[in-house]
């Protein structure tokens, strides 16, 4: 459970989530007709932005893998009416292919921007 809230929590703090003024949710759930739809690790207001994001332990999603975890987190993004998707690894880096996806996916969109956070610790 621990290794569970250890990413988002580092990802919340690093967008000053932790704050007075700040507001986040953990682990939201997205449901339709009674079924769970998709989950997004973290929803956060901070300064009037309303962040949606995904929190990894690692950096290495690719491929398939990568393209649904990005489309997955852009869909919820998307519902809750975000300013930004965030992706956030303790890792150095994101891996090349889930930079490309996130390029691919998110740039093209007038809103929600992407931020990818790395190396949390």
């Amino acid at each position: 459970m621990l290794e569970n809230v250890r990413v988002p929590t580092l990802a919340l703090a690093k967008l000053g989530a932790c704050s007075e003024n700040a507001r986040h949710l953990w682990s939201v759930e997205l449901v339709r007709d009674g079924k769970r739809k998709l989950e997004l690790d973290f929803l956060c207001l901070v300064e009037g932005k309303l962040s949606a994001g995904e929190a990894k332990s690692n950096g290495t999603l690719s491929g398939r893998e990568a393209k649904a975890e990005v489309g997955k987190t852009l869909t919820g993004a998307s519902h809750a009416q975000a300013d930004q998707v965030v992706f956030a690894t303790t890792d150095p880096e994101w891996s090349q292919p889930m930079q490309d996806v996130v390029q691919d996916l998110v740039s093209p969109l007038d809103r929600p921007r992407a931020l990818l956070l790395t190396a949390l610790a």
